[in-house]
């Protein structure tokens, strides 16, 4: 009984060797999907390490060329050289921006050039460093006008907060 149960797992040991080389070769998309399916978060995060460091970086696909829309929110930015990390503050590229926000400033303080009103009645902020931010959430009273010097910090989660003169906050988020 012993024997075949050495040959069984001898069998199987083989079966796995041979089939490992189509293991590694599945798609990436295979991976991410089997990573969706797993149910618990660490081994779904290790699931996702995984299938991240299988991608070959010699092969990563060109950037795609942004919307009109996306143009349009950044406006001319492209054409600006970077004057400081003040000109990075509170954009937001997606999770693997976090290292890199990471060692950036927490805070900047700027003069109001302009003030709109959006029609959900959300303040929308231009700064004098070319800087716009929208307020996220209407407030019945909120004590700014142009000429105010704000700061800007870096909250909880990736958010922000905007304390005018008055000492009065709240939370904003750039669109420029």
């Amino acid at each position: 009984m012993n024997r075949i149960r050495t040959h069984f797992a001898l069998v199987c040991l083989g079966v796995a060797i041979s089939f490992a080389p189509i293991l590694r070769a599945q798609t990436l998309e295979g991976q991410l999907r089997a990573c969706r399916a797993e149910t618990d978060a660490a081994r779904r995060l290790q699931c996702y390490d995984r299938a991240a460091a299988s991608i070959d970086t010699s092969t990563t696909a060109p950037e795609p060329n942004p919307s009109p829309a996306a143009v349009a929110i950044q406006g001319n930015a492209e054409t600006r050289p970077a004057n400081s990390k003040a000109d990075e503050f509170g954009v937001s590229e997606g999770p693997l921006a976090a290292k890199k926000h990471a060692a950036s400033i927490k805070q900047i303080t700027a003069n109001v050039s302009a003030i709109q009103f959006r029609p959900g009645g959300q303040l929308l902020i231009t700064l004098d460093n070319d800087q716009v931010w929208l307020q996220n959430q209407a407030m019945p009273y909120f004590p700014l006008k142009v000429g105010d010097t704000v700061e800007i910090r870096a909250a909880a989660i990736g958010s922000y907060s905007l304390l005018a003169p008055s000492k009065r906050a709240t939370k904003v988020t750039r669109v420029r």
